[in-house]
Parts: C-alpha cells; structure tokens; sequence
C-alpha cells in the first residue's frame, strides 16, 4: 500500500493506483510536489514496470518505457542491480534495498551495508549490522541508515555518512529512544532533515538524525 500526505505527515490517504494491480512496491521516487514514480511489480504474472503519477497522486498510469530511467532490484534476480537499463553486480547474494548517492550506489544486505565506486565493480562495506532502511538527501548526497534493536539504542538508531566523497564517511549519529524498540521502519531524507516511520509513529529530525520530534 502507498499512502500520501499533504500536510508535512499529519494525515495520509492511501492510493488505489487508479486500478492499476500494484502487487508490490519495488522503488519510490518523489521527483517534486506533483510527480510520484513508482516501480512496481504488477499483475499475476508480477511484471516489473513504472507507474507514475504528475498530479500529486490523484492519477496514475503505467510507462514501462521509462523503466531504464531507474534503479532497483528486481525480486526475480536479487544478486542484481538494474540502473538505468544495465544490470550490476551486487556484493550480496539477495540486496534487500539500494539507492543512488553521488559516489555510486549504496546498498543493503543480509551481510550490512555496502557502497561502490563511480564504476559499480568495487565495494566497500561500511557497517555489519544490516539497516532496516536508507535514505539519500539530494540537497547534499549525504546517505543516512537505520538500525533498529542496536544494543546500544533501545529504539532507532539513524547514521549520516557522506555519499560524496566515496569514503563514506560517518557525519553524525543519533539515537531516537521508542521503548520498546520497533520491528520494522522505513527511513526518508530531504533538505537537511530525516524522517522516520515505524509501528511508533512518524518521526522527524531537525539538524539530521541528531534533534527528534514527533509528527503524529
């Protein structure tokens, strides 16, 4: 299910896709206030296409020709990357999640969090513990993870490393304490703030992943 909201998170609504048979959601790509792309598995048969929407999801159609414009993991080769009509080879043997930062991609897996090069043949892995979401700030390609049931926070711990440089280097780290921790949660980055979802509720910090407030 896909739900949006247009008041800063304090009330969503979800999406029928117009009839559209969205049978699993594989990427999401908010490109502006209007624009929604979305990669989807769709049909019986579970075909992999885009389903677009340009005014702010009250409708939406299907543009399977626009499906090289995008990164993402198809269900039925988990040990690839497809980026922009090319099929990559990942570190992992299933990638659970990837995302593009200005470096190269970044990508997680049962084994942690690993990030390649300009070339997508050399990786390195930047943590063991395998996040339960990343987020990318297009403002400034920072790349941001979530760990939940980190023993040293009981609750969400979100990480910031810089996604420019290819060093991944750590640039902040927070703890968002919600006993008891949450089992699953879904990470957002924009403009300098992160925004965390779980059973718990909707969360968001101002300076990234260092000062939380609950939105609903």
């Amino acid at each position: 299910m896909l739900e949006l909201t247009t008041d800063g998170g304090m009330t969503w609504s979800p999406t029928d896709f117009n009839g559209i048979d969205v049978r699993e959601i594989l990427a999401l790509d908010v490109v502006d206030s209007t624009q929604i792309d979305v990669v989807a598995a769709t049909g019986a048969g579970c075909t992999v296409t885009l389903v677009s929407t340009f005014t702010s999801g009250q409708f939406w159609d299907v543009y399977p020709a626009r499906l090289v414009e995008k990164t993402f993991v198809d269900p039925a080769r988990p040990s690839e990357i497809a980026r922009q009509g090319t099929r990559i080879a990942s570190p992992c043997s299933a990638v659970l999640e990837v995302a593009e930062i200005p470096s190269g991609l970044a990508v997680v897996c049962a084994e942690g969090l690993f990030a390649s090069d300009s070339t997508y043949s050399n990786w390195i892995q930047i943590g063991s513990m395998a996040p339960a979401g990343i987020a990318v700030d297009a403002a400034d390609g920072s790349l941001f993870g979530v760990l939940v049931g980190a023993d040293d926070c009981e609750g969400a711990e979100v990480t910031g490393y810089d996604g420019v440089s290819g060093a991944l280097t750590k640039l902040s780290a927070g703890c968002l304490a919600l006993p008891p921790a949450p089992t699953n949660g879904a990470l957002a980055a924009q403009g300098g703030s992160v925004w965390f979802w779980s059973d718990s509720g909707l969360y968001v910090a101002r300076p990234a992943a260092t000062d939380w407030a609950r939105v609903n």
